[in-house]
């Protein structure tokens, strides 16, 4: 019961931000919407926080985007410029990647801390070329990718009961390839990532893998080669469960157990549809981003937030974005 009210809630939040069909642009629609917000009272409905990334316009780097909080009290809008990622720290605060262009024209990146009102609590990091970052269920370690002119440049590990600036880097000498997709296991201790790995033709294709937070060891938990994990277009991780990693491939989201336990499909999100994101909620129950194909198979930002029972693979949509506008990040909080 507990559940099906959490998804009335969202469906209710969803409905009161969007229900403007009438308007010219996305933007439109948020400031149209942002004077509702106040408005939508949903008490004791939502066991926990979810947080989105919304987006309108065409699909680069500095594109227009939003971040909108859910929470028990309704939903409501954070307006902080450049927004490229938002997930939750376990102190209730945000973490937040924003990009803009120096004068140059050239991408820069910022790691901040805001809290739920969008105040800056702190910079996280002074380095430009980090993207992808991901704070541990702990709150001690965030995971970030950095990247240089060259391309990807190493996955790094920051120490966030250290006040510094700086990251420290991921041994090189375990990890052949480009990484994606950095998700922590529940315990903080360990990664799951995606390895871009060569198949016999050299097309590269993600490999899961596991790393570990002292940098000293990786496993591949369904084999060490594309040939070995018999899913043809790779395997992502999206967030780990007692249960294990789940991850997405072009088939769905899996299930993959460690120690060479393999996968397995648990939710196929439909015709045209392709997995962007995923977080955990609660109830044995997942959010996750989908792609609708059909509309625009070259668009990588979600249409379509589904609701997921990880217990049976049972699943349905839960949101459906307007026209013109787009999701492109998720993250779950409990109380």
């Amino acid at each position: 019961m507990e559940f099906r009210q959490t998804l009335l809630a969202v469906l209710v939040f969803c409905l009161g931000l969007f229900g403007c069909r009438d308007t010219a642009s996305g933007q439109d629609m948020f400031a149209k919407a942002a004077s509702g917000f106040p408005g939508i009272e949903i008490p004791n409905l939502i066991a926990g926080q979810l947080v989105t990334v919304w987006s309108w316009g065409k699909d680069v780097p500095t594109s227009n985007r939003t971040i909108v909080i859910t929470t028990n009290a309704g939903s409501r809008q954070i307006d902080l410029e450049g927004v490229a990622h938002a997930r939750w720290l376990s102190t209730g605060n945000l973490l937040v990647q924003q990009r803009f262009r120096d004068a140059s024209g050239a991408i820069e990146n910022r790691l901040i801390q805001v809290d739920q009102s969008g105040a800056v609590i702190e910079e996280l990091s002074a380095e430009n070329k980090l993207s992808a970052p991901e704070p541990s269920p702990d709150g001690r370690w965030l995971a970030v990718l950095r990247y240089n002119e060259k391309g990807f440049a190493g996955l790094a590990i920051k120490d966030l009961h250290i006040k510094s600036k700086t990251v420290n880097e991921y041994d090189k000498n375990l990890i052949r390839y480009n990484l994606s997709n950095p998700v922590w296991d529940l315990d903080s201790s360990r990664l799951a990532v995606a390895l871009w790995s060569p198949d016999k033709k050299g097309r590269l294709w993600p490999l899961l893998a596991v790393l570990t937070r002292d940098r000293n060891s990786i496993e591949y938990p369904v084999g060490d080669s594309i040939e070995d994990q018999s899913e043809p277009s790779g395997i992502t991780p999206l967030f780990w469960s007692n249960n294990g990693i789940y991850a997405k491939s072009d088939r769905g989201l899996l299930k993959c157990a460690l120690h060479h336990g393999g996968c397995e499909l648990i939710y196929d999100p439909g015709k045209h549809r392709s997995i962007l994101d995923g977080t955990l909620g609660v109830n044995g129950h997942a959010f996750l981003l989908v792609r609708d194909l059909q509309l625009d198979p070259l668009e990588a930002r979600a249409k379509e937030i589904h609701d997921v029972d990880l217990l049976n693979g049972s699943g349905s949509l839960l949101v459906r974005a307007p026209d013109d506008l787009f999701i492109s990040s998720i993250d779950w909080k409990a109380k």
